[in-house]
């Protein structure tokens, strides 16, 4: 029993141990990097607030607004901080899909966001689900350069800890299919939070395309031995969505005006809901056609 429980300690790099305890021990690790994260980042941020001279221990908060959101967005960088540091000092090394950093991988991301959220978009447009007003008005830049670096640092910090440490780490002791599924269990999870308030429909199919997503990510993560594909992709998802069509991003609404300006037309599975396109069945259909693609690319090259 004492072997069992000094395995689970996620403060050791023992690696002899069954295949059940080793996948424990990593999600232990991870819940220990995400509650050590949550707790520096906040205290970082009491003490910017402070210095700042609002009384934040007596609910003095400043107004909403692009302090808070870079101050919260900082948590992020917190994130993937500790993450090096657990596989430097406690795993004893770095995992080479997250230091191989290459910037046509970031850019290649990208443009597979655009694509595929054009894709989706005009299917959307097609069913009338969804509208496109045309050029966005009181569009702030500055905002939107501003906002710009806080989504890739959030988009980075899950790819980092999830795909980066957790995938990586997990596909030593098991096989590629049960370390993609665990990793984008732990992706999705916190994304459910956003979907509780959602009716089933839109709750079952947001869950759905989650883990079609963050497959996606973990097998472009394995084919390209780097994550840094996948960052592009997930941050610039995330950015087009919320920032330049002005549309709902795993239920949170826009964080400013866009330069393109979109409006639902109904609370139905074409358009997502309230939950946004990343409930719709046309992300299903689109995310599980590229998922197909990437399938057979593997096949044909073994």
């Amino acid at each position: 029993m004492k072997n069992i429980v000094l395995n689970l300690l996620p403060f050791n790099n023992r690696k002899d141990m069954t295949a059940p305890e080793y996948v424990i021990k990593k999600l232990l690790a991870v819940v220990l990097i995400y509650v050590a994260s949550v707790i520096i980042g906040e205290a970082v941020i009491i003490g910017a607030l402070s210095g700042m001279g609002f009384d934040v221990m007596n609910g003095e908060m400043p107004p909403e607004g692009i302090v808070t959101w870079l101050l919260s967005y900082f948590e992020y960088g917190i994130y993937i901080l500790l993450t090096l540091l657990y596989c430097k000092l406690i795993e004893k090394e770095a995992p080479k899909s997250m230091l191989r950093w290459k910037v046509s991988d970031y850019l290649a991301g990208t443009l597979l966001a655009v694509g595929l959220l054009g894709v989706i978009l005009c299917g959307c447009c097609a069913t009338g689900s969804i509208s496109f007003l045309g050029a966005g008005a009181g569009v702030n830049v500055s905002r939107l350069l501003l906002i710009l670096p806080g989504i890739a640092l959030q988009a980075a910090s899950e790819e980092v800890l999830c795909r980066g440490f957790l995938l990586a780490a997990l596909k030593k002791k098991i096989s590629d299919p049960a370390a993609v599924f665990i990793s984008s269990t732990v992706f999705a999870l916190p994304h459910f939070l956003g979907m509780l308030s959602c009716e089933p429909k839109f709750f079952i199919v947001g869950v759905i395309n989650l883990y079609l997503i963050s497959i996606f990510f973990s097998l472009l993560t394995l084919r390209r031995g780097s994550i840094w594909m996948a960052c592009g992709l997930h941050f610039a998802w995330n950015y087009m969505l919320n920032c330049v069509m002005g549309l709902t991003v795993s239920g949170n609404e826009s964080l400013t005006d866009g330069p393109l300006a979109f409006v639902v037309n109904g609370d139905n599975l074409l358009s997502g809901g309230a939950y946004g396109i990343e409930a719709s069945i046309l992300t299903t259909i689109v995310t599980a056609l590229s998922l197909a693609g990437m399938f057979a690319i593997r096949r044909k090259k073994g």
